[in-house]
Formats: structure tokens, sequence, C-alpha cells
């Protein structure tokens, strides 16, 4: 079930041990974020996404100090 209004996603099934209870459970969207070295001192400042579903992410290492410690990455739909 859909909250278009909200923009929320529910997930609705019958309860396993009581045939008579419904169980609703919010859908929660999740990923990993784009890290491709597997570094441990990143930071994650944007993220966008477009109506083709492509998503990019912004993020800097190493505290940011100079222009190279920024990066850009997109994760395709």
């Amino acid at each position: 079930m859909e909250d278009r209004t909200g923009a929320k996603s529910y997930y609705i099934a019958k309860d396993e041990t009581n045939s008579r209870q419904l169980n609703v459970n919010r859908y929660l969207s999740h990923m990993k974020l784009y890290n491709p070295d597997g570094r441990t001192d990143i930071t994650y400042f944007d993220v966008a996404v477009e109506a083709k579903g492509y998503i990019y992410v912004l993020s800097y290492v190493s505290g940011g100090s100079v222009t190279s410690n920024y990066r850009h990455g997109y994760l395709q739909p």
C-alpha cells in the first residue's frame, strides 16, 4: 500500500500465528552508499535523485581540506 501524499509505503500481511490479525510494516528504502575504495574516513554531504532513478552522491575524504579530497559518484537505477 502507498501513501502518495506522505511518500510512504507499507507492507501488509496476515499474521503467521493469528489468521484474524494483519501486520502492517513500513517499507524503508536503503542502499549502500558509494565508496569504491572502501575508505573509513569518508564523509557524505549531499545526495540527489533524478527522475530516471540515477542517484548522485557527493563526499569528501581526509577532512576535505584540499580540492582533491572531494568526490562524486552515481548509482544506476
